[in-house]
């Protein structure tokens, strides 16, 4: 996987997902990414799973998918959580990271779809998992806020079985102070809030990960509903940043379904994301 801040932004709003998914025992987090709703891995649910349409801003579309076996964990595996946020230091991410099956798992063909009309497929190889499909390489990979996204998988007799669903794409939000892409600097001694124009979307999520030249300090997962408008981050989890450091937030917006599936917990994801970056002081 790579390690640009969109993909981490997905792979951790995945472990939370995940997680969630293993603690409850068959009830629902987004948010990632990130406080998203998750059915749970119960005992007739073996197989945990995810489909995100993703909007990373202004143009640039993407569908993907996983499956693995189901894990275990907590909502903050190994973190420290405050209000609406999680702090998962670089050790305590990787030894979670550790847990997650590394097979892929099979859920057939799978086609996504925006109204009636099917834009991608995303091919399954043994042992890789599903690649994604992007505006980027396929033209056709677009879609407008408040459009009705859909999934439909085919079903593998050796993975996950069939299965379809679909979810509202979100507008991207408007009106963010401050503006993360003119964010300059971002200080540990005191909280830091994050507003915007009130949104419908049911998750917004705030990402943080903060590095040194060679390290990593870990990361900040925080969530809110789009109505409010507001999130903060507590200055007691900002200080296990260091200064001088570099930090890439994250902020997304969010619709999140669970699907009803015969062997597994699947999540279904329309998110609009943007970013920035800040020095920690």
């Amino acid at each position: 996987m790579s390690t640009s801040p969109l993909n981490l932004l997905k792979f951790s709003t995945l472990l939370l997902t995940l997680a969630a998914c293993g603690s409850s025992g068959g009830g629902g987090s987004t948010g990632g990414s990130s406080g998203s709703t998750s059915t749970g891995g119960a005992a007739a649910e073996p197989y945990t799973g995810f489909v995100i349409f993703g909007l990373v801003g202004a143009n640039e579309y993407d569908g993907q998918a996983g499956f693995y076996a189901t894990i275990a964990g907590g909502s903050c595996p190994g973190g420290t959580v405050q209000g609406s946020c999680c702090y998962q230091s670089a050790a305590a991410e990787a030894a979670y990271a550790k847990t997650v099956p590394l097979a892929d798992v099979s859920a057939g063909a799978l086609t996504l779809q925006d109204g009636a009309r099917s834009f991608g497929s995303l091919p399954f190889t043994a042992g890789k998992g599903y690649a994604s499909v992007n505006s980027a390489t396929t033209a056709s990979v677009t879609w407008s806020p408040g459009d009705t996204l859909g999934v439909s998988a085919t079903g593998d007799a050796s993975g996950v079985a069939s299965f379809s669903g679909t979810v509202v794409a979100p507008s991207p939000l408007s009106g963010v102070t401050p503006a993360l892409a003119t964010l300059s600097t971002l200080s540990r001694a005191s909280d830091f809030t994050l507003t915007w124009t009130a949104n419908s979307a049911a998750t917004v999520a705030l990402v943080i990960l903060a590095n040194a030249a060679t390290t990593s300090d870990g990361t900040i997962h925080c969530s809110a509903t789009g109505s409010s408008g507001t999130l903060t981050v507590p200055t007691a989890l900002l200080t296990n940043f260091a200064a001088g450091d570099m930090a890439v937030l994250e902020l997304g917006a969010s619709n999140n379904v669970p699907l009803s599936v015969a062997n597994a917990s699947v999540e279904l994801t329309a998110e609009a994301t943007a970013s920035g970056s800040a020095t920690l002081q």
